[in-house]
């Protein structure tokens, strides 16, 4: 039976163990045999007549988080390095491990989540909804890596005039962000940048600059 996994993705993966090994084992993946760098990656193992209990997990890169296992069955692996990552399944027999088998996945950087003024993509966003707008937020697209924004800047240009510029603490519009963006007109290009976040493991990220422009 396959466990559902905390991602909006649900290509799993299905390997059975060598034929140098004698039991049959199975893995569920989010993401194929990709697995991402300094992040929560859920995934599910199964073994022939091996309770839950009874299985133990090593890996060459990065280590096994669980205080975050929500069903039996289910790990969470955070890798450390942008490399190849073995995960060796093992049966635990009183003070003995008996190794079951193993399987090697990709790790790959995680993607940056995207940034959004509430909810609206980047381009154009009318002024009453931009001022119905509470703050900035930081969402992953493909997988679930969103991110606490700890701070941005708001740049206003209008036309050839000097640009204005707002600094910005938390992801809540602070008063004189809203003050600046009341005095927006339509034509005007709002840029947030220097947006630092704080992602899912607890890392201080910086991410892309967006654009709006009011159009009314």
């Amino acid at each position: 039976m396959y466990l559902i996994l905390k991602s909006s993705l649900t290509i799993f993966l299905s390997f059975f163990a060598a034929t140098s090994f004698s039991q049959n084992f199975l893995i569920t993946a989010d993401r194929s045999n990709v697995i991402y760098a300094n992040f929560h990656n859920y995934i599910s193992i199964v073994a022939d007549g091996v309770p839950c209990e009874s299985i133990v997990l090593k890996t060459n890169n990065g280590r096994f988080d669980t205080s975050c296992n929500y069903s039996p069955c289910q790990y969470v692996i955070i890798p450390f390095e942008e490399k190849e990552a073995t995960i060796e399944i093992y049966s635990k027999s009183g003070k003995k491990l008996i190794k079951i088998g193993d399987k090697h996945f990709r790790v790959m950087r995680l993607p940056d989540p995207i940034t959004y003024i509430g909810n609206i993509r980047p381009g154009p966003i009318k002024k009453e909804t931009l001022l119905a707008m509470p703050g900035v937020i930081a969402r992953g697209e493909e997988i679930h890596n969103d991110s606490s924004i700890d701070s941005f800047s708001i740049y206003l240009f209008r036309n050839s005039a000097p640009c204005t510029v707002v600094k910005n603490k938390g992801n809540r519009f602070e008063p004189s962000t809203l003050d600046l963006l009341k005095q927006t007109q339509p034509g005007d290009k709002i840029i947030v940048s220097e947006i630092m976040a704080i992602n899912s493991v607890g890392n201080h990220i910086r991410l892309h600059t967006i654009e709006n422009t009011v159009t009314e």
